[in-house]
């Protein structure tokens, strides 16, 4: 891929499972990859890499705007991370689980 961007998102309700769906959205529209990390064991605080062939301004994606699904861009590599157990796929099928369930 030619770009990557690191993004970050909280974890927390509503807005972190619109987050992961406009995640999903992406990957599939531009066949991006996409890879999640956690700060020094944070719970709540997770990075994002972001690899495709669209550059930042190009982006088909919500970044550093002020709506309720917008990712943060971050300027660098975090320091202190590691890759997260939990990928996209986990957290998909933790919203289809909620779907199914008829608690969103």
């Amino acid at each position: 891929m030619k770009y990557t961007y690191w993004l970050s998102t909280n974890k927390i309700g509503d807005t972190f499972h619109k987050q992961i769906l406009e995640l999903e959205k992406y990957k599939n529209k531009y066949n991006a990859e996409i890879f999640f990390y956690v700060r020094n064991l944070s719970i709540f605080d997770n990075i994002i890499s972001l690899k495709c062939e669209q550059n930042y301004y190009d982006l088909d994606l919500d970044v550093n705007s002020m709506s309720d699904v917008s990712f943060i861009r971050l300027k660098q590599k975090p320091k202190n991370i590691m890759e997260s157990r939990l990928q996209l796929d986990y957290y998909l099928s933790e919203i289809n689980n909620i779907n199914e369930k008829g608690e969103i």
